[in-house]
């Protein structure tokens, strides 16, 4: 049974006091009081449901009292049903502009009294509702906005944001350190142990480096095994050389002896905002040391400021780094996410070049199909699919690696194909898309389901499995 509501009665007339009192008692929990001073001490320890308050009473008036509530973040949203003898229209309009509810009228009818009480009683619990309600919605926009600012594998920003997080220190006269981070050797660690291990390693990775550069400083996943970190907690040229040792000491340290072996850090490095103003030429520059430091032996760090500024050498080194970076844009359009995701056409030239690839190399390769539903059998809302696929479609992207392929195929359907990865190995990754949206997924009645099936040469189908999540 509903517990009973608490009411506050506030009138100077005992008369009136006891006669509200015996006909509400049997109905709700309640408080009376002689004076407003009274009432609002009261109001300091205990918050009653609701507040029948009388307008004529000596020294603070109900009108004055009504002031004293609003004022109070407490109190204000309390609500107030004025008593009174008059039935004096000017005063109910005052009243009703500052925040009365409603008003009773002397001498009381019990069953008008009561009606009145439980009808401000259940408008105000709708209120409460409704409040509660967008709080919620507000609480999921937040939750989904820091989830889409975050690389789904490693929990490192993304390359948007860390974009957007760089930019603004620098517009805002900050200084610092920008570096790119590249794992050396992680194509092997996928060849020879698989997509899974290689995912473990990413995340110690990760995890290192965010670890090493301490908090106040951000570090994100750009895709694959590159990593960007942007320092504005350093002053000095100096402290940037330690934190750049000491990351590539400790990424050393925690894959020795592993099973993982060889997992070393390649760092080049540009200055903000002597080697540039913005993200973009803060990237390119630190990428045009981190070359230098791959070509050079690896497993090490590099300035910027530091390349040789004349000479045939630094010049053939300039021509390398730009064919470098052309041929980064050709390979990757969308640095951003894991997955290369393409338009339907594009996925289906995709498609049938895999198939010749698997044809020479006899390669597993997994398909999955996810489908977005609603959980009933009614017509599903445009609207509400179209935000579950954008969501479903940023989880793809960050879940995925840069060898992976994935388009949206209909309305509520995207595919996906995993490179190198066997039936298991597809069965978890998926598992891991399917866990990822339903975490940043929070639209009313969405499920995802999904098929997954080993591509195989026509002549040669096997059957698939088939799951709802």
């Amino acid at each position: 049974m509903d517990e009973k509501k608490y009411i506050l009665i506030i009138d100077d007339s005992t008369t009136s006091l006891k006669h509200a009192q015996e006909m509400l008692k049997d109905t709700y929990k309640l408080a009376m009081s002689k004076s407003g001073e009274q009432g609002l001490k009261f109001l300091k320890t205990v918050k009653p449901d609701l507040i029948l308050l009388d307008i004529n009473m000596p020294d603070m008036d109900g009108y004055e009292m009504l002031r004293e509530l609003k004022k109070d973040p407490d109190t204000r949203e309390i609500p107030v049903i004025f008593l009174t003898g008059e039935g004096n229209q000017e005063s109910e309009l005052k009243g009703f502009k500052m925040g009365a509810m409603d008003y009773i009228t002397k001498p009381f009818i019990p069953e008008i009294v009561r009606s009145r009480i439980d009808r401000i009683i259940e408008l105000d619990g709708l209120r409460k509702q409704l409040e509660g309600q967008v709080k919620m919605q507000s609480s999921q926009l937040e939750s989904y906005k820091e989830s889409s600012q975050r690389d789904g594998l490693t929990n490192l920003y993304n390359r948007s944001s860390i974009k957007q997080l760089t930019d603004t220190h620098i517009k805002q006269g900050g200084k610092g350190a920008f570096m790119m981070i590249d794992m050396d050797n992680f194509k092997g660690i996928n060849d020879t142990f698989g997509h899974l291990v290689g995912d473990e390693v990413l995340i110690k990775f990760a995890s290192t480096i965010k670890k090493t550069i301490g908090d106040g400083n951000y570090a994100g996943r750009i895709g694959g095994d590159e990593f960007v970190v942007f320092l504005k907690t350093v002053s000095t040229r100096e402290d940037v050389r330690i934190i750049a040792s000491a990351l590539v000491s400790n990424i050393k340290k925690e894959f020795f002896n592993s099973y993982v072996d060889g997992v070393s850090a390649s760092i080049g490095i540009a200055m903000a905002p002597e080697d540039g103003e913005d993200f973009e030429t803060l990237y390119n520059n630190a990428d045009k040391s981190l070359y230098y430091v791959k070509q050079n032996g690896k497993n090490d760090y590099h300035f910027y400021s530091e390349e040789a500024s004349a000479g045939e050498e630094a010049s053939l080194r300039s021509i390398q780094v730009d064919i470098k970076q052309l041929t980064n844009i050709i390979r990757e359009q969308t640095p951003v996410n894991g997955a290369y995701l393409v338009e339907y056409d594009g996925f289906k030239k995709i498609y049938r070049f895999l198939e010749r690839v698997i044809s020479r190399t006899r390669q597993n390769v997994q398909m999955v199909l996810f489908t977005v539903k609603t959980s009933d059998e009614q017509v599903p809302d445009p609207d509400k699919l179209s935000l579950a696929m954008d969501m479903l479609g940023d989880v793809v992207g960050m879940s995925l690696r840069k060898g992976d392929v994935g388009t949206r195929y209909s309305s509520c359907q995207y595919i996906v194909i995993l490179m190198g990865t066997d039936t298991k190995d597809g069965m978890i990754v998926t598992n891991r898309i399917v866990e990822n949206f339903n975490k940043v997924c929070r639209v009313d009645g969405i499920k995802i389901y999904y098929d997954i099936n080993n591509i195989e040469l026509q002549g040669d189908n096997k059957e698939g499995d088939n799951n709802c999540v």
